[in-house]
């Protein structure tokens, strides 16, 4: 947090997690599919 707060650009910051590793962590896949699913009137 402190480099972020000094301006350092997100791709020079030190020991970040990979995306991919962020995206599963984070259930992308799911929240993009259910997205999808209530946008588009799907439900269920």
């Amino acid at each position: 947090m402190i480099e972020a707060r000094a301006g350092t650009p997100p791709a020079g910051l030190a020991h970040i997690a990979p995306a991919q590793l962020m995206q599963r962590l984070s259930r992308d896949a799911d929240y993009a599919h259910w997205s999808e699913r209530f946008l588009h009137g799907r439900a269920r």
